[in-house]
């Protein structure tokens, strides 16, 4: 069940990182529905997301550098703009012809918004260029942002998250039992 890959799970944002957790020229490495996502906010403040292996030799690229317009490869100094498209092979040789917008690493689409950036995953095969837009905090404009956010990765598959978290029947079987307390209980339909 670990490594479950139900297509429930795509076509949806996913909240990747708070926007403050992420400054102006810098990268951020995240493994997001089992996939290497490079997160980045670029010298004009705008964030992106691309699929974080270079199509060349399969390097990540989070171990290259990022200069806020560009990201740049360890491995061979490919290099590839915030869309994902190949814009420098410093190995070509002078008359050597290749078409680099042919050569992409794969972007996300990826926005940021009350305070959060994030990013879609698109169903297999799915055209969709613009998805719809992210969930909203109805309570918050996009320039009153909360004070605060909590973040709490789990190292399991989205089923086991779920399933901990939203098990009723575990709380009134487990904990009413007499080796978990002293004094059984009668059990008790919850109440809010």
């Amino acid at each position: 069940m670990q490594d479950l890959k139900a297509e429930l799970v795509r076509g949806l944002w996913y909240v990747a990182l708070v926007g403050t957790d992420l400054k102006r020229g810098r990268t951020v490495h995240k493994t997001l529905l089992g996939e290497p996502v490079l997160i980045g906010r670029g010298s004009d403040g705008k964030v992106f997301a691309l699929r974080d292996i270079c199509p060349h030799r399969g390097i990540p690229l989070h171990y290259g550098a990022f200069d806020g317009e560009t990201i740049t490869c360890c491995y061979h100094g490919w290099r590839f703009d915030q869309s994902g498209t190949c814009v420098e092979i410093p190995s070509l040789r002078e008359g050597q012809v290749v078409d680099l917008a042919k050569i992409r690493c794969g972007a996300y689409p990826c926005v940021e918004r009350q305070g959060l950036v994030w990013v879609y995953f698109p169903r297999p095969n799915e055209l969709t260029a613009d998805p719809a837009e992210p969930p909203r905090i109805p309570v918050f404009s996009d320039e009153q942002l909360p004070a605060a956010a909590i973040m709490l990765p789990f190292p399991c598959s989205t089923d086991h998250a779920a399933f901990g978290l939203m098990d009723p029947t575990h709380a009134a079987f487990v904990h009413t039992s007499w080796w978990f307390k002293q004094q059984a209980t009668k059990l008790r339909p919850k109440e809010k």
